[in-house]
């Protein structure tokens, strides 16, 4: 049977796992605007998901939901979605492309867990969803604009030892 995940998988997934957490736990969230807020362990969970795929994602989106103030929404929320975008950015090769994803399935899973655990009523549906999407889209942004980053700087040198040779 082969691995589930390689060496340098398992240091990316932790790494970038821990750092998730590490950044939650110290409550390192920058508030741009109410409800808009930078809650940067989504950056690194996600650029986690987006290296080494679903497995590596749905860790990492584990490490960065644990230090959380309602854990068992947040833990299976991103377990769940940060598989989704490493699947997405894997396995349908859509690259960094694929981070984009995130609110699409992040936002929709917070907010039907806060209203099936019954912390809000039914009708409070849309509110949670656009206070999830302003959490959600700027650490995006961040999270494929670091991931186009590294691809496009990968490719260079890719492209550089190629002439070298």
């Amino acid at each position: 049977m082969g691995r589930l995940l390689t060496t340098k998988e398992l240091a990316a997934v932790a790494v970038f796992g821990g750092l998730a957490f590490a950044v939650r736990f110290l409550g390192l969230v920058l508030v741009v605007m109410p409800p808009l807020k930078l809650d940067a362990r989504w950056v690194f969970s996600l650029l986690a998901a987006w290296l080494v795929g679903p497995l590596g994602g749905a860790i990492a989106g584990a490490l960065a939901g644990l230090p959380a103030e309602l854990p068992f929404i947040d833990v299976p929320a991103a377990i769940i979605t940060h598989a989704l975008v490493g699947y997405f950015c894997r396995n349908l090769r859509l690259r960094w492309k694929g981070i984009l994803l995130w609110p699409v399935f992040g936002v929709p899973a917070w907010a039907l867990l806060l209203v099936g655990f019954g912390f809000f009523p039914m009708e409070a549906l849309p509110m949670i969803c656009l206070a999830a999407a302003g959490i959600g889209i700027p650490n995006t942004l961040i999270a494929a604009l670091v991931a186009l980053a590294v691809e496009k700087r990968t490719e260079f040198y890719e492209a550089f030892a190629e002439q070298r040779r």
